[in-house]
């Protein structure tokens, strides 16, 4: 229970707090707001690991639950200005990196764990990490939009002025269609488990066909490299989103073990470039302003705090197996998303010149 709250004070501390801080912050330099906000996940880390009480702790990683929020909505942020119209390679070669570290982070801890350190070892191993980040990144160059560099000099996004996309409704669109890869998430995997302990697998079965569902995430990602150039990023969603809806159906009436871990990480392989190309497409609505963006995913994304809640009503009300069916919605919805877009005529990939 301590550890489930712990969970929930992190991310309600960043839902409440992250947006209201994002937007007050649009005006300012990334760097230093990067910088500072690697500061503070090393200060949070370091009074977390000398925590006296469990209230001393919780306090401690809900704002180094925020502090992270920050400092990663902000990096990624950053990430965009540098790319200009090559969001999507930008935004899937973060995802790759995340996807690295969702395999590593679990071994790192291990290690840990096997040379005989705790919990406070750990979280003051991170504060260091934090902390030297915080300067390098302080060092470095000041972050600057690749599309504004002939522009006015006017320091942060709220100066550039109006430009042209989307505008707000197509971010919140493409943000609330980004919350259905919420289902592909940690859900899927959670929900997942309990699907291989019904086929009867021990906990390191368990463990190979959850990680082969990460692993074919990075291969996604590697492999989606050379379509970024090649292939319009709505025809990318609709295809791996299609992709991704038949091979879960297949992994789901598959009462095999090496089948379900081939299939799962078929699965992992079609999901990985929903992301990418539904943040590019919420960026590339609002042009020069990647910090105001973010904002508004930090709202949207509260949804996905039910999500876990409403698949777990689902699985309660009507069994295991309809809560896994319930995750289908996901790239289901995906593809009408894509399918919709390419029929209405609204694609656009702005690194193809216009006719005419």
């Amino acid at each position: 229970m301590a550890a489930g709250w712990t969970l929930v004070a992190m991310q309600v501390s960043g839902l409440l707090l992250e947006a209201p801080l994002l937007a007050l912050t649009a005006r300012w330099p990334k760097r230093a707001l990067i910088a500072g906000s690697m500061a503070a996940v090393g200060l949070f880390c370091a009074a977390g690991a000398m925590a006296p009480s469990y209230t001393a702790l919780l306090v401690a990683l809900s704002l180094y639950g925020l502090s992270l929020g920050m400092a990663t909505s902000l990096s990624q942020a950053a990430l965009v200005d540098i790319a200009g119209d090559d969001r999507e390679r930008m935004l899937s070669r973060w995802a790759l990196h995340g996807a690295i570290g969702d395999v590593g982070g679990p071994l790192l801890v291990g290690g840990l764990a096997l040379v005989g350190a705790g919990w406070r070892v750990g979280l003051a191993s991170l504060s260091v990490l934090a902390v030297a980040q915080a300067a390098l990144i302080f060092r470095g160059p000041e972050v600057r939009a690749a599309a504004c560099e002939e522009e006015d000099e006017g320091e942060g996004e709220a100066a550039r002025g109006p430009r042209k996309g989307g505008g707000v409704r197509a971010v919140v669109f493409w943000c609330c269609a980004g919350v259905l890869c919420a289902l592909l998430d940690e859900v899927l995997l959670g929900f997942a488990a309990l699907r291989l302990d019904e086929l009867g697998a021990t906990p390191a079965e368990r463990g190979l066909v959850l990680v082969a569902c990460v692993v074919g995430e990075i291969a996604g990602l590697a492999a989606v490299e050379w379509a970024w150039s090649r292939i319009h990023p709505i025809r990318v969603l609709l295809l791996s989103a299609g992709g991704c809806a038949v091979a879960y159906v297949a992994w789901l009436n598959a009462g095999w073990l090496p089948a379900s871990a081939a299939l799962f990480f078929v699965v992992g392989l079609f999901a990985a470039p929903l992301f990418p190309v539904l943040s590019a497409q919420a960026f590339a609505a609002l042009p020069g302003r990647s910090t105001t963006v973010s904002a508004i995913s930090a709202v949207v994304s509260g949804v996905e705090l039910a999500v876990p809640v409403l698949i777990g009503l689902v699985a309660d009300r009507w069994g295991l197996r309809a809560a896994l069916a319930a995750l289908l919605l996901a790239p289901v919805g995906l593809f009408a998303v894509a399918a919709g877009v390419l029929a209405s005529g609204r694609a656009r990939d702005p690194r193809v010149a216009s006719p005419g």
